[in-house]
């Protein structure tokens, strides 16, 4: 399978978490701990699918999506995030994104993350 998935969290434990059970899955992880150099690297490489945080230090989750989405209209992504109360905005929703895509953390199962991703991914 061998996809390239992004990791956009500012938390280093659960980056490296996510990785190693991803990586575990055949994903290949880019891991970013901010929106910023995220979506620098979007904007000049390919990426499958990411995990983003709503809650990052300077850009949030929800306007890297969007940017990301508008430079790269393939672009996909799920939410997981500490934010209970989050809904799917009008932009997001544009991008693609439904509230199955939204993941609070932590979960107890990640599979059910990695179910959704390979459903959005069709493998």
């Amino acid at each position: 399978m061998n996809k390239k998935l992004l990791i956009v969290d500012d938390d280093d434990k659960l980056r490296f978490n996510l990785t190693l059970f991803f990586e575990d899955e055949d994903f290949e992880c880019i891991t970013f701990s901010n929106a910023e150099d995220a979506l620098l690297y979007v904007n000049q490489n390919n990426s499958d699918i990411a995990i983003v945080d709503l809650r990052l230090p300077g850009m949030t989750g929800e306007e890297f999506i969007i940017k990301a989405a508008q430079n790269s209209p393939c672009f996909q992504a799920v939410l997981y995030t500490g934010s209970a109360d989050f809904r799917i905005t009008p932009d997001l929703a544009n991008t693609g994104m439904t509230k199955e895509d939204i993941f609070l953390k932590p979960l107890d199962d990640m599979n059910i993350l990695l179910d959704r991703i390979k459903t959005k991914l069709n493998i």
